[in-house]
């Protein structure tokens, strides 16, 4: 293969022998010159917007100054070569027509406009807490002396209905004698009245924390207790304990702080602009580094109203199941938000000119006055992919293929940026908006190289042929 010195070289000299060839007339030249088969051909009818040098286009030359005699580089001194006016209007449609063999040597493919089920992903960092429902605070419901602990130490499992610790509690001795007496009491009025005494008497005890079994076994037996046992609530894990055995506790002293990591919080945080893309329930991937090769799924149960104004993100809470305990509270892990286009079961009413048109109902599309729409399930869209669409700022552009070498360049309309999973391939795409139809194949490879050709026009386009070659 050439290299690409040798290639501009003999591009140079071939466009020498073309302006040489050509009438004096530099205008008239560029109109007349014929091109070869094997160059890039820029459809143009505008007049010349400046003039520059095929080997130094920062060189340019105003038309009045060409006119004047500046007619040639005044770096290499070669004859200067005309830039149509419609090289920089967005609002024009361009076509250019390129070469069996130059498409070759650029590696030129399409791809088709098609409906495809997009989806967005968002990826973040959330923090594990705790499950606010699933913490418990293990309380004093009468004063006492703690006599016994059975839990002595903070990160202690238990099980629901196990004893936690014994208290001794004059009141509590008072209470038991007060339901004695009420017994006794009922038993002479039975045959008189109806006495509530009993009942009133057992409420006390469970208010203050005494189960049906330690108040049946009283009743039973007639034996007063001086130590009562506390017995947790729920299983889980003690994450506080603020009692040590000897201790006088008062009512309403906070004993112990139960936990059930079995089921834990991720709190992340996503920008203002991503909240279309997370609802209630959605299903989200957690990963971590502790289990690089698992993913674990979690559901989204609150995102906050609120956006923190420093930050601009909205705090979002996944659900997640720690059946396996896995997780601890404090670690970090990476949270993958995975937002499908619409519903499957769902479906809407399309245009394929007119792409970002979705009706519940059949018709005729209303911005191009009469195009038929389409029945399309609901997540599916019309898509383009990214490496087809050309960001120049104020405007996208895309070129179209026309068949047999010709190409079309469009300003086109795009939506946010999605993905379309194939055979394991994530591939980039945009959701297209307008100024292409379904159907219509676009420049999917090398579109960037379509676009600075048309920079150029006439015999520049022609000096910078060699761009298409590959370099050895």
């Amino acid at each position: 293969m050439k290299k690409y010195r040798l290639a501009a070289l003999l591009t140079l000299v071939l466009l020498s022998l073309v302006i040489i060839s050509c009438d004096s007339n530099p205008k008239a030249a560029s109109v007349e010159d014929e091109h070869d088969n094997n160059e890039l051909v820029v459809v143009e009818e505008n007049g010349v917007k400046y003039w520059t040098c095929g080997m130094h286009p920062s060189v340019k030359i105003s038309v009045e100054a060409y006119e004047n005699g500046e007619t040639k580089c005044p770096i290499c001194v070669m004859d200067l070569v005309p830039v149509q006016e419609n090289r920089n209007s967005d609002s024009e449609n361009i076509s250019l027509n390129v070469s069996e063999l130059e498409r070759k040597i650029a590696n030129v493919k399409t791809e088709e406009i098609a409906y495809l089920p997009l989806y967005k992903e968002i990826t973040t960092v959330g923090d594990i807490e705790f499950n606010e429902k699933k913490v418990e605070s293990i309380t004093a419901r009468f004063p006492g002396r703690v006599e016994k602990m059975f839990v002595d130490f903070t990160g202690q499992k238990v099980h629901q209905g196990e004893p936690l610790l014994e208290i001794y509690s004059p009141k509590l001795i008072a209470a038991q004698e007060e339901l004695l007496s009420a017994i006794e009491t009922d038993k002479i009025l039975q045959d008189r009245s109806n006495n509530n005494l009993v009942q009133a008497a057992e409420k006390k005890l469970r208010l203050w924390g005494i189960t049906t079994k330690q108040i049946d076994f009283l009743k039973e037996h007639k034996k007063i207790e001086d130590k009562f046992v506390i017995y947790a609530q729920q299983s889980g894990t003690v994450i506080k304990k603020n009692i040590n055995q000897g201790d006088y506790i008062k009512t309403g002293s906070k004993l112990f702080t139960i936990a059930d990591l079995r089921s834990l919080w991720v709190m992340a945080e996503i920008y203002d602009y991503e909240m279309n893309l997370v609802s209630m329930n959605q299903e989200v991937n957690i990963s971590s580094q502790a289990y690089p090769s698992k993913i674990f799924k979690g559901d989204i149960s609150f995102i906050e109203p609120v956006v923190n104004p420093k930050t601009q993100t909205v705090r979002i809470r996944i659900e997640l199941d720690n059946s396996q305990e896995k997780f601890r509270p404090g670690m970090s892990v990476n949270a993958d938000i995975i937002s499908y286009f619409g519903k499957e079961d769902e479906f809407y009413y399309g245009c394929p000119m007119h792409t970002h048109i979705h009706q519940s109902e059949p018709g005729l599309c209303e911005e191009c006055g009469g195009m038929k729409l389409v029945k399309t399930p609901g997540n599916l869209v019309a898509a383009i992919p990214a490496t087809a669409v050309i960001d120049v700022g104020r405007q996208k552009l895309a070129y179209v293929d026309k068949g047999n070498g010709n190409y079309e360049r469009r300003i086109i309309e795009v939506g946010s940026e999605a993905y379309f999973k194939t055979d394991n391939v994530v591939v980039k795409y945009y959701e297209l908006i307008s100024g292409l139809m379904v159907g219509e194949s676009v420049v999917s490879n090398s579109s960037f190289l379509f676009d600075s050709q048309t920079q150029l026009s006439g015999a520049a386009a022609g000096a910078y042929g060699g761009s298409l070659h590959e370099e050895d």
